[in-house]
Order: C-alpha cells, then structure tokens, then sequence
C-alpha cells in the first residue's frame, strides 16, 4: 500500500489511529519512504484534521476505513490501510461474497441433477466405451440395476447420430425407450430414458408379444433354393416402396421366421417388432393396442399380424376403420395367413376392403413337399444346431436315413420336421443318424396339420400358460365358454375365473 500511494500523482499523507500511523511509519522506514504521518485519537477528530490537511496541499490520505471513507467525501484520493483486523474482516467479506457466488452456481446445478434424480421415468447414461456412468433412482428401483436388455447395437447407432426409439417389454410391462447422445467437456455420452406404457400387461392382453432381437434359430429359408431366392428377389424389388407384406403358407412353413427376419435379419431394425398373434386377441384387446401409439412404435418398428384369417368379423372391421384414419400405418405392418385365404375371402368370411388395404405385396412359402431336393440340406442344418443345443458330436446321417424322412408326408410342414430332427438327435447315440433314428421318431411324432396351431406357447408363467389354452380351446369352440369348459373337463364358473 504504502508503495503504491508514493508512486501516485499528489502529496500523501498518512491519518489513523495510533495502531495504523505506527504501522504505517514502520513501514516507510523499512522502505526508505518519505510520507508524513499524522494520529487521530477519535473518531471526531477525523473530519477537522482532513480540513486541514486540505489546506496543506495534500491530495492523498492514506488510512484505515474510517478516515478514507470520510477522506472521499471530502474530495480527496484515498488509500486504505488495513490492520490486522480490518484484514480479517475484509478476508472473511470476500469470503461471504465467494460462498454466495458458489452457492449460486451449485444451486443452478442441483436443480437440474435433483429433477433428474427424482423423475417417474428411468434414465440411464453410458460413455463412449460403453460404460454405465449413471443411472436415476427410478431406473433402480425398477430395474434393480440390471442393463443386459439395453444392446450394444442401440449405443452404435445412437452416436452414429441416428434417431433412436422403441418398444421393449420388460416383467410383463411394456417399457418406451428413447435414445441420444450429449457432449460434456469434449467427451460424448448416450443417454436412454425409459417410461412405462400405461394399461398394457401381458396379463391382461393374450396373444400380444414384444421382442426387440431375434430368436436367433437357424432360418431354413436363407438356403439357396429356387423358392427361397424368389421370395428374397420379391422382397428386394420391394424395398423402399412403403408397403404391408403378406405371407402365405400352409401351417408349420416358418412364416413367423420369415416375419422377423424381414424386420430384423433383412434391414437389421433396431425397433421393437410387435406381434398380434389373431388366434388369441380379442376384439377389446385389438382396439386398445393399435390406438396405442407408444406400443405400436409406428416410427421405427414392426407390427406383425400372426394368422389374420382368425380375426373375427368385428375385429375385421375394427382395424378396417382404423386403416381408413391412419393408412400410412398399414406400410409398417407384416400380416401371415394360411394360403387358402381368396377362399376364405370369396366365401365372405373375411374382408374384401381390409384384404386390398393390407395385401399388395404377397409371399407364399412352399410346403416341405415341395423341398424334396433340399431336404438333406435341411437335416444337415438343424443337425448341427441341435448338435450345439444338446453337446452332441453328430457328424451325418445314412442314405437310407434321409430317404425315410423324404417319404415322410410331412403335414406339419417345417415346424414338424425340425421337431423330428431334434428328437432324432436328442436320442441318437452313434456319429450318424440311423433308418432306426429315423423310423423310431416318425413313429413318436404327431403328423396332424394342424401342429403349428395346437402347439402351446412354453414362455412365460404357468398361469400365462394355462391362459393361453383356454383361449385356444375357446377359439376352436367359437368363443362358447360352456363347450370350452367342458372340452377342459371344468366348470363354467372355474374357467371364468381363470380367465380374470
């Protein structure tokens, strides 16, 4: 201080205290600093002594708090000199007025990182390596921390910069998934935030599933045949131009396979692919999943209705107006049929307006007897997928094996031959498949047409299960719940109940 006032334009003058004039000319003499120094010994003597000083040609007082603030109102230029004191009363204002500014700015963080912490909706953050950085406490609670449904794939193309969104369904609840990527400190993040879908459950709504990967089985209608090569061309020339895709085929032709490969295999979707299987959806439970718009996902994925020609009339007509409001969404569905359907549809069991609206494009897949020629492909297909499944080390099957299995009448069409081929394997106890393997399956396995629809989804609870055959047993007996409870061997009142 005293430095810097000697160096300032005017004569300087020192005016405190007894305790600051003292330690003001120690200081000038440390410094070899030639300032005059004049004590006050009260407050009342400040003003009188600045006056005259005033007159005294002095244009700089240096002092304590007291005498520079009466020394500006006086017109002078002021230097303050702080004792002890005065430092730690000015050290600790400096520190009040940080602690507000820090306050301020950490307020303005906590807001926003309390809202986040506390929303009704999950939120989930991973780095560029892919690492969960973050997780809210609603995703927590709900998911327990567990991340495996989130894929890898989601990441990839969320920071390719795609939009990014879909449906999964998670302990029977169906979950709507939004993807992004922020940038912090140069560093990019991808962030996932996840709300519940209100009134669905599986539960509550037969028939409905939600899947975000395939299966992953072996999909027979990737081999290079002429009938597979002409569905695949068909479906080439038909890429890009917005269009529902029908596939026909008697029951067991893999066209549940094929429905989600063309969503997942083919284009590689990331989005959910919803399947309305009509064997088992009610015409309440239809209205209440296409007026969702969240479960649907039109933007970015699948709808697939599985044997549409089981709708009933009232259901026909249902998706028919909505077809009629939202005919655009038709582009995103995949629809499957037995291929008797212009039968059904001539014999005014199905609708003529609904059937040309979702209809344009048709693939028919070939019965397995109409694969002769591929079938020892086949076999050797699935041979070594269930070689995997069961730790077998099967390496061929006999001549005569495969010739036994290529007289077989196959009804069931490929769904019945994978099963024989399983089975077959599942018991087989030499490096080949035998005529005996052979013969011995055949002999074991059902040969109705009807496998593919008698067979019983095994996923999910036994009450889900159970569930599921009553609203088989109830469609073959049109809906009459006392035919039904009978065919069940309960009463009415128990499969009512059940039903709940």
């Amino acid at each position: 201080v005293v430095t810097l006032a000697s160096g300032l334009k005017g004569r300087a003058i020192i005016v405190g205290f007894p305790k600051i004039s003292e330690e003001a000319a120690t200081i000038c003499s440390l410094l070899n600093v030639d300032i005059p120094n004049y004590v006050i010994h009260s407050e009342d003597e400040v003003v009188p002594k600045l006056q005259e000083i005033s007159k005294r040609d002095y244009q700089v007082i240096i002092g304590d708090v007291v005498t520079t603030r009466k020394a500006k109102k006086l017109g002078f230029n002021t230097v303050l000199f702080t004792s002890g004191r005065e430092s730690v009363l000015k050290s600790f204002n400096d520190a009040r007025k940080i602690y507000k500014v820090l306050k301020k700015a950490r307020m303005e963080q906590m807001i926003p990182a309390a809202v986040v912490e506390q929303a009704e909706r999950g939120i989930v953050v991973f780095d560029g390596a892919f690492k969960c950085v973050y997780s809210n406490a609603y995703f927590n609670s709900i998911f327990g921390g567990g991340l495996d449904f989130i894929k890898k794939e989601w990441m990839d193309s969320i920071l390719n910069g795609d939009k990014f969104n879909t449906v999964i369904e998670l302990d029977n609840f169906a979950w709507k998934v939004y993807g992004n990527q922020i940038k912090k400190e140069n560093k990019v993040y991808i962030v996932f935030l996840l709300d519940r879908i209100s009134g669905y459950s599986r539960d509550k709504i037969p028939g409905v599933a939600i899947k975000n990967s395939s299966t992953g089985e072996t999909l027979s209608l990737l081999l290079e045949s002429g009938y597979m090569k002409n569905i695949l061309e068909k479906v080439d020339r038909c890429k890009g131009t917005n269009v529902p895709i029908w596939i026909l085929g008697e029951r067991g032709t893999e066209k549940d396979d094929l429905a989600e490969f063309l969503h997942f295999g083919y284009e590689a979707e990331s989005g959910s692919f919803v399947t309305l299987d009509c064997n088992l959806i009610s015409e309440g439970d239809l209205g209440r999943i296409i007026s969702n718009s969240d479960i649907l996902n039109i933007d970015t994925g699948t709808v697939y209705f599985k044997d549409i020609q089981e709708l009933s009339p009232s259901s026909q007509n249902l998706l028919n107006e909505f077809l009629d409001c939202n005919g655009n969404i038709a582009s995103k569905f995949i629809i499957s049929s037995l291929d008797n359907l212009d039968d059904i549809v001539e014999k005014d069991k199905f609708s003529l307006s609904l059937y040309y609206k979702i209809s344009p494009v048709t693939l028919k897949i070939p019965p397995l007897r109409d694969r002769i020629d591929e079938m020892g492909s086949l076999a050797r297909l699935f041979i070594n997928e269930y070689n995997t499944f069961y730790g077998k080390q099967i390496v061929g099957i006999r001549n005569d094996a495969l010739l036994e299995l290529k007289k077989h009448k196959w009804k069931g069409n490929m769904l019945q031959f994978r099963k024989t081929i399983k089975q077959i394997v599942m018991f087989c106890k030499n490096d080949y498949i035998e005529l005996n393997d052979v013969r011995e399956a055949l002999d074991n396995m059902p040969c109705g047409s009807d496998m593919e629809n008698d067979s019983v989804e095994l996923n999910g609870t036994l009450e889900e299960i159970e569930k599921n055959i009553i609203q088989k047993i109830l469609k073959k007996n049109q809906m009459n719940q006392s035919k039904a409870a009978k065919k069940l061997g309960i009463s009415r009142s128990t499969l009512w109940r059940k039903l709940q």
